[in-house]
């Protein structure tokens, strides 16, 4: 709403987020891999919305003609750790209010990343990414 409400009238609003699914198989491999090493897990990835959030949020908002897309897209990394050094890069580190602050255990992320694509010289990384547009009234 405070969006739809800085524009000019009849401004446009584009926006791009990431979907339920987006990193999922990063997800998945340090869920294993932290329960393995510690016993238990904690959350690492934060959570992501369904494409239909984001049109419930657009039409609550009270933008005009909204629209809300799907796209994939896919990253392949010969370093695996280059996937996590790109995420700090882009600000993506864990936001979540109550996440642990101790450090990790040191061999979570390296056996994290081994459990993706295994055997495969290359990793894949897949993002789910929702683009938003609707226009002021």
């Amino acid at each position: 709403i405070q969006l739809r409400r800085a524009l000019k009238p009849s401004g446009l609003f584009i926006a791009s987020l990431p979907l339920i699914g987006t990193l999922a198989g990063l997800r998945a491999a340090l869920i294993e891999t932290e329960s393995e090493l510690v016993g238990g897990t904690s959350p690492r990835v934060s959570p992501f919305p369904a494409l239909s959030d984001c049109m419930g949020l657009m039409q609550r908002a009270g933008f005009a003609m909204p629209v809300a897309e799907m796209e994939e897209v896919e990253f392949i990394y010969r370093n695996r750790l280059n996937l996590l050094r790109d995420l700090q890069g882009a600000g993506e580190s864990n936001a979540l209010a109550k996440r642990p602050r101790l450090m990790p255990p040191r061999l979570l992320f390296p056996s994290a990343l081994a459990r993706i694509d295994p055997g495969a010289e290359r990793m894949t990384a897949r993002l789910r990414m929702a683009v938003l547009t609707g226009w002021g009234s």
